[in-house]
């Protein structure tokens, strides 16, 4: 009776486990809403930042070796910070004049102004990590801002996602569109993770669907493997290669028939020449996961094994 006990309690411990497993934790409390996008408390400029401030500085200053307040706005110009609307006064005049020291004729030496560019400057290095959370966030205002000062929005983290990547799977289409018309002006489609509606604005905008991640995944790979048959058959219209290979030698039906997607498999396959026996880097081939597309998902074991 006790062993019967112990299998049924260790069988209800693995139901448990899966559950933490596969099932997406509910939030019952936010402990912060912090955007976690304050500037850096003691800002510094880079050897080579440095000195094309300084040059600039040359190029205005006066006999005296100084510049007036209103040549500090053609400063940043000469930086490439380029301010519309009422962003030079929120970004530079409210925040930071204030501390900038200016003597009896308005003006102020060349000290004054690398510490205030020091204090506006936003690079990328620096800052775009904060503009990509600002994207996936649909911050739009704060993107245009870190923008303005300087930061590029092309840039990506370690594994190659830009701002356009984290507006996409966040489906913050206002984020979306600034990046694409102002900020950047193409992106590439394998951005949208699969969804159909960014697929077809980043197409619009004139994005390629051959264009590769540093894994070398296309936007064909991402609708596979997320399971969006209704993308995949938007990208095949539009000439997505169906056999592309990423790094791993996975090619999207790989992916589609790896994780069970069966509708995406079938549309992959509706393309003439998609290649059902092309063997990934360890010789795998997508009809070896036929038994992930044979078995419901429901009972499928949590680690189903590959059919060899």
């Amino acid at each position: 009776m006790s062993k019967r006990k112990n299998k049924k309690s260790q069988q209800a411990e693995v139901v448990e486990e899966e559950k933490l497993l596969y099932n997406a934790p509910k939030v019952e409390k936010v402990i912060s809403d912090s955007p976690g996008l304050e500037d850096d408390e003691h800002p510094e400029l880079s050897p080579e930042e440095l000195e094309r401030a300084t040059l600039a500085f040359h190029t205005k200053q006066d006999p005296g070796g100084r510049i007036t307040r209103e040549h500090l706005k053609g400063l940043f110009v000469e930086m490439r910070l380029k301010f519309e609307g009422d962003q030079y006064q929120r970004l530079v005049e409210t925040p930071h004049l204030g501390a900038v020291s200016f003597d009896a004729s308005d003006k102020c030496d060349l000290d004054a102004w690398l510490a205030l560019f020091a204090r506006v400057y936003a690079p990328a290095t620096r800052y775009g990590a904060r503009l990509r959370r600002a994207a996936g966030r649909g911050e739009v205002d704060r993107m245009r801002d870190y923008a303005a000062r300087g930061c590029d929005a092309r840039g990506s983290d370690g594994l190659g996602f830009t701002a356009l990547h984290c507006a996409a799977q966040h489906d913050q289409g206002d984020a979306l569109a600034v990046l694409l018309s102002e900020l950047l002006g193409h992106g590439a489609v394998d951005a949208a993770n699969g969804r159909a509606k960014i697929c077809e604005k980043l197409v619009e905008a004139g994005a390629d669907v051959a264009a590769t991640s540093v894994h070398g995944r296309t936007a064909l790979h991402w609708a596979a493997a997320k399971g969006r048959a209704d993308c995949a058959k938007f990208l095949l219209k539009k000439g997505a290669d169906p056999n592309s290979a990423d790094g791993a030698g996975m090619t999207p039906v790989h992916l589609a028939a790896q994780h069970g997607h069966l509708a995406t498999c079938t549309v992959l396959l509706g393309a003439s020449d998609t290649a059902l026996g092309a063997p990934n880097t360890i010789g795998v081939k997508p009809t070896d996961y036929r038994r992930r597309l044979l078995v419901p998902s429901t009972t499928r074991s949590a680690r189903p094994s590959v059919v060899a």
